[in-house]
């Protein structure tokens, strides 16, 4: 075997290693339940859903890459093509990084550090938009690199279009872009630049439309809901992650990577540079998004490549760092094999979401005896459909985030029909599931959809009554659907304002009846009480119907209150300064 190995070439070799990762990803891709993400992306195509320009949470490109291989079924077919991506990718990132005469002991360097870094184990499997940012951030730096040798139309179109795609792979994609071009002033000097820029912007047009059809729901979400407002914690959260994410144990030869660039070829100067760029760019531009709210690991997924460019270029040149790296890839190969078959296998019966999920979901069917469900939690509702075929929807409450779900319209179909409806209210409808976890879900009987309903208000036409500690809003509120929905159906539905006041949520139902024309808008008067934990001085206000069955729907604006002294119950004049917060 070892003078076979010894008579391939470099890159030949490359690829047989390539290839063994690859098949240990097709059984475990094969063996193992699907994450949370995973079956929510999965029902966008393949659960009454379609192949669409855009969705609620990020550009198309997994949703394409889902639909290619659906067809094979099983948790392989919503997996294949994301692990097609990363041999390829990993193959493409060694034609940029090689040497002229690359050697064994060159490849089986590159090889080794990729393996032993945990980001780059965790996205070749799962079908997750990070997989495609990876691959087309790669490509994305090869047409870069073609781009500053070569002055050619064929070089520029390659470059507009690699950014194209890496934009419709994840919004994060862009920063790669950014980055990189930043790092090299002189480009911007050269009319190619401008005409990549332009085909690239072209090309997203598609999806920017389908952003202005849906009011820019996923920039807003990224760039308004997530932010929460400074913790201490975040930041620092910055910083493990990159060491976890990276492997902690590469740390001190990452820092000499950013410093050094030995035995690196002229052509390979620039590109060095613009992925020291590009490293630095990304953890700056989370840490200060860390400062308004949480971050995620993955959003540090852009410098993984450059990250191993940048290590291997230092190692290769270093006899006593390959050493040291050869016992770092020698433990992680171990114990990272070891997880992969605790993932599959589960022998310690852990409870996590890539375990039990039929024998879950199956229970739960079984309770539901053919009846939809109307689930809270995205991904409850994307796996209930995966794993049971089953009728599902999400109707996220008033203090969740909004998902695709909200963007569809499947529960117009249960109308008149009996459903069971995730709730936390009644006690007595609590199942407690196969793997030990809690479900409360009770029945409601006529079901009738009120998510659709539209709130809106004029903010200087609220008044707080400072000593019935009671507001008073004027609604404009329509009603979308055909049948007319009133407070006294059997579904006791109410008029709700639902607050969020720091960690508390509480909830304040207008006493008011109230009837809502099919199809058409009404003005109503709405007296709300005001709980006592207003006195903090800010908070957050929505508006929805509430059905007692389970906790209200979010369907209007969020507004924020903020009174002009802080210290007292109620703002001195009876009167508040209102913001429109979304």
């Amino acid at each position: 075997m070892r003078p076979k190995i010894d008579r391939l070439s470099a890159d030949g070799l490359l690829i047989v290693l390539l290839s063994a990762w690859w098949l240990l990803n097709v059984v475990q891709a094969s063996r193992m339940e699907l994450a949370n993400d995973e079956a929510y992306y999965w029902s966008w195509v393949c659960f009454n859903g379609r192949l669409d320009w855009g969705y609620y949470d990020h550009p198309p490109m997994v949703a394409l890459l889902i639909w290619l291989t659906s067809w094979m079924g099983g948790t392989l077919g919503v997996r294949f093509a994301i692990l097609l991506l990363q041999p390829l990718g990993l193959y493409l990132f060694w034609k940029i990084i090689k040497p002229p005469q690359p050697t064994h002991r060159d490849v089986w360097l590159y090889a080794g550090i990729c393996f032993a870094m945990p980001a780059l184990q965790l996205y070749g499997l799962l079908a997750l938009p990070d997989a495609p940012l990876l691959f087309f951030g790669v490509l994305f730096l090869w047409s870069y690199q073609r781009f500053l040798q070569q002055d050619s139309i064929k070089n520029t179109i390659l470059m507009g279009v690699s950014m194209t795609l890496l934009a419709y792979s994840k919004y994060h994609g862009v920063l790669i872009v950014i980055f990189a071009f930043l790092s090299n002033i002189r480009v911007f000097k050269t009319q190619r630049f401008y005409v990549a820029v332009l085909l690239a912007t072209a090309l997203y047009v598609p999806h920017l439309w389908w952003q202005w059809r849906h009011d820019w729901c996923s920039f807003a979400y990224h760039l308004i809901e997530r932010h929460k407002g400074f913790d201490w914690e975040n930041p620092l959260m910055v910083w493990i992650n990159l060491l976890i994410f990276f492997n902690p144990l590469f740390l001190w030869h990452f820092v000499q990577g950013m410093r050094h660039s030995p035995g690196a070829n002229t052509a390979n100067l620039e590109l060095l540079r613009a992925m020291r760029g590009i490293v630095w760019g990304v953890i700056l531009f989370f840490f200060a998004a860390s400062l308004h709210g949480s971050t995620q690991v993955q959003w540090l997924l852009p410098i993984a490549m450059p990250l191993t460019a940048l290590l291997w270029n230092y190692a290769h040149c270093h006899s006593q760092c390959q050493q040291y790296l050869g016992w770092v890839i020698s433990a992680a190969i171990v114990v990272f094999v070891l997880l992969r078959v605790v993932a599959i296998t589960n022998p310690l019966g852990f409870n996590g979401e890539i375990w039990n999920n039929a024998e879950q979901y199956n229970a739960i069917a079984q309770k539901a005896q053919g009846r939809p469900i109307v689930f809270e939690n995205y991904a409850k509702a994307a796996k209930y459909a995966y794993y049971t075929g089953g009728e599902t929807y999400c109707m996220p409450n008033a203090w969740s985030r909004m998902s695709q779900w909200s963007l569809r319209q499947d529960d117009r179909v249960f109308k008149g029909r009996d459903v069971l409806i995730e709730t936390e209210r009644d006690e007595q409808c609590l199942t407690i599931l196969p793997n030990g976890k809690k479900l409360q879900i009770c029945t409601l009987k006529n079901y009738r959809p009120v998510r659709e309903v539209v709130f809106q208000c004029n903010e200087a036409d609220w008044c707080i009554d400072t000593k019935a500690g009671t507001v008073q809003v004027p609604l404009q509120v329509y009603n979308p659907y055909p049948y007319d929905i009133a407070s006294g159906h059997a579904d006791s539905l109410r008029l709700c304002m639902h607050y969020r006041i720091g960690d508390k949520r509480p909830l304040c139902n207008s006493r008011q009846d109230f009837l809502l024309p099919a199809e058409q808008t009404v003005t109503l008067t709405c007296t709300f009480p005001l709980p006592d934990s207003i006195a903090i001085g800010k908070f957050h206000v929505g508006f929805c119907i509430n059905n007692v069955a389970n906790r209200p729907t979010r369907q209007s604006k969020r507004y924020n209150i903020h009174f002009e002294r802080a210290d007292v119950p109620y703002p001195q004049n009876g009167k508040a300064d209102i913001k429109n917060l979304k």
